[in-house]
Order: C-alpha cells, then structure tokens, then sequence
C-alpha cells in the first residue's frame, strides 16, 4: 500500500515545480484517491466509502428494479485476542476475518469497514435478493468451520476459529435504506446473545 503523506509530498513538488506532466500529477492524484478509501489495517474499503457504494446500490436497484443484500459482520472475542494475547493478534484476527469474507465473496461485492467499532464489516451483495442472501449466509457459516486464526504468542503456536456474528437484510427497490441497514444490525446483534 501506498503512503498517501508521500504521494500529497510527490503532487505538491510536482505542482511547485510546474511540471508540464499533467499526466503523472493525475496519476498520483488517482492513487491518492484510491488510497483515502482504504482502511489501512485491513486493505478494505473504509466506512465512508461504503455509505457512498449503498447509496449507489439503491440508486443502481431503483433504476433497474433489481434487489442486493446488505450483510454486516462482527468478530467474535476480538476483546478477547486484544486481552489475552494483544492488540497485534487481535488486529490479526480482523485482517483474517476479512481475508475470510474477501475469499468468499463474488468480486462485485463491495466489503467495507462499517459500524462502531473496528471489528465490523459491511458488505453489498449485487443483485442478490434474500434466498441469494440467505444461500451466501449458509455458505459462510460452512466456511467458518475451517477457518483458523494461526499466530505465535510467547514462544508458542496457537491455533483458533475465526467466528463472525453476522446480519443480513435485502433492499428491494424503491424501499427504505435505514430499515435495510438497521434490520441486518439488530439481526446480527441478536446473534450476539445466541450461544
């Protein structure tokens, strides 16, 4: 990943320097852009990015009539990781949490940093309606039973399951965002208190 601090440093020299290269500025200005939707940890989109891409999915669905879901994801016991191990394993529960989701997910679907805390993800599933929302659910609970956190700690090798708390919810044209991304909240929230 690209520091955005040295491409702004590259673009203002360029533009101090009044270079005739138009096309190089753009380029960095390009990168710039592209790096500011990045969450740094992770390698995901960030949040403001996602808000921007579920604007353009309900825009996209008014138009065309077709519905997507909205998934939103939670990592289970990163307090836990944070605690027990450290911060650095718990970030590595979060980058494996979203390397897990990356894998299984087509590539026109948008997965986002999303929530309140940096453990959430939010994902748009394009033209997905709920049975597509519900087979994509099944389909990541299979797959979480092989997904293993592996990492050292103290001068040993631990090994354990990566679980996401998740919550879906389908936008059918012409409805409510809020209610959409509000219902796959309170969804995966309740799976919270399930054990």
């Amino acid at each position: 990943m690209v520091n955005i601090e040295e491409l702004v440093e590259l673009v203002s020299k360029e533009i101090y320097l009044g270079s005739p290269n138009k096309d190089l500025i753009k380029s960095y200005l390009d990168l710039i852009r592209e790096q500011s939707t990045l969450d740094p940890l992770v390698g995901v989109r960030n949040r403001a990015y996602g808000e921007k891409a579920l604007l353009q999915a309900k825009q996209l669905s008014d138009q065309t009539g077709i519905p997507f879901s909205f998934f939103m994801f939670d990592v289970v016991d990163l307090k836990y990781y944070n605690n027990r191990y450290s911060r650095k394993i718990g970030d590595l529960a979060i980058q494996s949490a979203a390397d897990f989701l990356l894998r299984y997910s087509r590539h026109k679907d948008d997965l986002f940093k999303y929530g309140e805390s940096a453990d959430e993800f939010g994902q748009i599933l394009r033209n997905a309606d709920r049975e597509a929302a519900d087979g994509y659910k099944k389909r990541i609970h299979q797959a979480m039973d092989l997904q293993k956190l592996k990492f050292g700690h103290k001068f040993r090798t631990y090994e354990s399951p990566i679980r996401l708390h998740m919550g879906h919810s389908t936008y059918f044209p012409n409805s409510d965002l809020d209610n959409v991304i509000l219902e796959a909240n309170e969804m995966m929230n309740e799976t919270k208190t399930q054990k």
